[in-house]
């Protein structure tokens, strides 16, 4: 936490919860892919799937990365 601006988060612990809210998006496009009738609806929530995967991917390398640590 910042001693200057106390309301502001820890940068790790917003990669943190910017992980979590990936695979909540993960969650759901999944969720609307299996829901989708159309064959091109399908298609384009199976296409944000893999990209929520993959921004998740980048953040868990930025966080194991070790530059956000928590003090």
């Amino acid at each position: 936490m910042s001693l200057i601006y106390p309301d502001l988060i820890h940068p790790a612990d917003a990669i943190r919860m910017a992980i979590e809210h990936e695979k909540q998006s993960q969650a759901f496009y999944e969720k609307a892919a299996q829901m989708a009738e159309d064959p091109g609806a399908r298609k384009m929530f199976k296409e944000l799937v893999r990209q929520e995967i993959e921004h998740q991917r980048i953040l868990e390398e930025e966080l194991d990365r070790g530059i956000y640590k928590d003090n």
